[in-house]
């Protein structure tokens, strides 16, 4: 009895073995995640690769990123070519058309390049193209090759227009390498005509392959940290902010200043280029400012300190000094026209004298002033304080409550009374 049974564990381990092997081997399949690195790079692209890599690592043999791009934000290129070069993984990557610009460092940061019959990869012209840029990115660019085992100074004509390689480009012109070319110069390895064909190369055909997107949040970050979009949340927030700084009361411009700034903070923070102090400062700046407009007299430290905090917070919200510049002259530019042109047509519209009561109680209509007040049309004064756009002002040695039409007059400014409404009393800066 004790050798049978001992002969049916025997067996039945020698079965269980048997089994267990393919499903073993099933479970060691191979994985390859395909990631589109297509239009234009920014900064919202970046968080996205890296979360990609960081996904893959445990459990992949490969990343095959799809690549068809004219560039982009090089900071962004910059920061996905670190992530991509600190990866163990097989990197491959595939350009499908073209990798221009900031497209072309991220390529020659993989371990393979594969080029489509066509296609082309270079170009890389920084913006703007400084002696600092071009040295800047040149060496990024140089080290990414050296660091991948490819022609050092195929990467430096690619940045620097000085560079002459005999019998392929010319001083005065970028290097642009079509895919014959780029073979026959050992940049690339290998050229294929779709993505199948990249995984025969690599032996990765039978390979589980999943395929990559960006989420509906990725998305929309990268929508809001484009240049373009985030110069028109800024200018948008703060014109708003202005407009709400000359009414009364809180209204829909101080609340649409508020969402853009937060739509603003809140893509750089989780792109990773804001982080909470950018954020506090802009508060704190913003609050200084606030008081200064409504609780003291006059334009002095807490208005200037306001200014300065609101101004860094903005800036340490960009990778570089360039992009800041650029964006923030983008941005001041829009706001001093819009602020000029909104302040002079917008009381003009239907809409806002909707708004605004115009009809004049007039004595002809059976109207009276109970304190005579039209005696002051067209007599001169001075304000006693700032004018935002209320406030008081001596005329004729009566202080009088008054409204501008808008304007922010500052205290002892000399005005003059232009017209009367029941009890309102409208003036203007006097002139001369």
């Amino acid at each position: 009895m004790r050798k049978l049974l001992l002969s049916s564990l025997i067996v039945f381990l020698l079965v269980f073995n048997y089994l267990k092997l393919p499903l073993h081997a099933d479970t060691k399949k191979k994985i390859v995640y395909l990631v589109p690195i297509k239009g234009v790079i920014d900064l919202g692209l970046s968080p996205f690769i890296e979360r990609i890599i960081k996904e893959a690592e445990p459990i992949a043999e490969a990343i095959v990123f799809d690549i068809s791009t004219f560039g982009g934000r090089v900071d962004a290129a910059i920061q996905i070519k670190d992530a991509i070069l600190n990866t163990h993984l097989l990197t491959i990557a595939y350009v499908n058309k073209r990798a221009i610009s900031a497209g072309a460092l991220i390529a020659l940061s993989t371990k393979k390049i594969v080029m489509s019959p066509g296609s082309t990869i270079g170009a890389v012209e920084p913006k703007p193209t400084d002696e600092k840029s071009v040295s800047f990115l040149m060496a990024e660019m140089v080290s990414t090759a050296q660091q991948t085992g490819r022609p050092a100074d195929l990467a430096e004509a690619m940045v620097d227009k000085d560079i002459e390689i005999e019998g392929l480009i010319k001083k005065g012109k970028l290097l642009t390498l079509s895919c014959q070319e780029a073979l026959k110069r050992k940049f690339v390895e290998d050229k294929a005509s779709n993505i199948n064909e990249v995984l025969r190369l690599y032996k990765l055909d039978k390979a589980k392959i999943i395929k990559v997107s960006l989420t509906w949040s990725e998305r929309i970050v990268r929508f809001l940290t484009h240049p373009i979009v985030s110069s028109l949340l800024l200018s948008l927030g703060f014109i708003a902010l202005i407009s709400e700084f000359h009414t009364p009361m809180w209204g829909i411009a101080g609340t649409m200043g508020i969402i853009c700034m937060a739509l603003f903070f809140g893509s750089h923070f989780i792109a990773g280029l804001a982080d909470w102090i950018n954020i506090l400062l802009f508060i704190a700046g913003l609050t200084l400012i606030i008081a200064e407009v409504f609780f003291i007299p006059g334009f002095g430290i807490a208005g200037g300190l306001g200014v300065i905090c609101m101004a860094l917070s903005l800036i340490l919200s960009f990778k570089d000094l360039e992009s800041a510049t650029l964006t923030l002259s983008l941005t001041f530019i829009i706001v001093v026209i819009s602020t000029a042109l909104l302040f002079k047509y917008l009381p003009k519209t239907c809409s806002w004298q909707r708004l605004v009561l115009r009809s004049q109680e007039l004595k002809e209509e059976g109207f009276l002033s109970s304190k005579g007040f039209d005696e002051y049309i067209n007599k001169e004064g001075y304000a006693l304080t700032p004018l935002r756009p209320s406030g008081s002002c001596l005329v004729e040695g009566q202080k009088l409550d008054v409204i501008t039409e808008g304007d922010f007059l500052s205290a002892n400014t000399r005005i003059k009374v232009v017209r009367v409404e029941g009890s309102k009393i409208v003036v203007n800066k006097a002139v001369g």
